[in-house]
């Protein structure tokens, strides 16, 4: 299999399949989720950007607060176990304005209506082939308003290159085990937890800041930012594992 390629773009998000013990160790122990909404409502201020479509919106993390902040935050996921926890979630938080839909990032085109903000984030883009996953962008860049903006987080190639391999870490009160290997533009994961037999396998075309910049131009998006940490004054370097990057839509 080349570097840049995948025998069938659905294989590799097959292989991204978040299981719930997934969820349950990492996304429920996430401990940054208040700077991140904090960052989302410095670029994508309400008003103007009242619509906003989180994609691969997991169990509500990013969608709940900012309904709760009076956005009208649409969340899609393939995972109905995720949508329908996070609907409960809506619910018990009092976000009457979050709707979660079920969607696969595949057809994203299909999901109703246009909004004046996408967002992208925990390492949610690149799942697939570099031709789907360019397409994917340019869907997303058709679902915007005039004017409207794109959040992108991404895994940070020069990082990866240095840490790939296998390590242990503690998460949520469970011991994990991560094996990765970056070949060419694709970064494959392997976790395990310890006291369970299966493991949970991830795949993504990661992109240097050039390369998605490029990418975006190629669609009507000019690159408004690009920092790490969800903090404008922290450019990126190569000891930082994820970046930013806000895009927006040329009128």
């Amino acid at each position: 299999m080349g570097a840049d390629a995948v025998a069938d773009p659905r294989d590799a998000v097959e292989a991204n399949n978040y299981s719930r013990r997934w969820f349950d160790v990492f996304e429920a122990t996430h401990p940054y989720t208040g700077n991140e909404v904090d960052f989302l409502v410095r670029w994508l201020p309400n008003p103007p950007y009242r619509r906003i479509l989180d994609v691969c919106s997991g169990r509500g993390r990013h969608v709940v607060p900012l309904a709760r902040l009076g956005y009208q935050a649409v969340g899609v996921d393939r995972d109905e176990e995720a949508i329908g926890y996070a609907r409960r979630r809506a619910l018990e938080s009092g976000a009457e304005r979050a709707t979660f839909l079920r969607y696969d990032v595949r057809d994203l085109a299909a999901v109703p209506g246009v909004f004046d903000g996408v967002v992208v984030l925990w390492q949610s883009f690149g799942f697939l082939s570099p031709a789907e996953n360019a397409r994917l962008l340019s869907d997303i860049a058709d679902k915007l308003t005039p004017a409207g903006r794109v959040v992108l987080d991404l895994y940070n190639p020069d990082w990866w290159h240095r840490h790939q391999g296998v390590g242990t870490t503690e998460r949520g009160g469970r011991i994990v085990h991560s094996a990765s290997v970056l070949d060419g533009t694709r970064l494959r994961v392997s976790l395990s937890y310890d006291g369970d037999d299966d493991t949970d396998e991830f795949e993504w075309q990661l992109f240097t800041v050039d390369q998605i910049t490029r990418m975006a131009d190629r669609v009507g998006l000019g690159t408004r930012l690009v920092c790490t940490e969800f903090h404008e004054a922290k450019p990126p370097t190569e000891d930082d594992r994820v970046v930013q990057v806000v895009l927006e839509r040329r009128t």
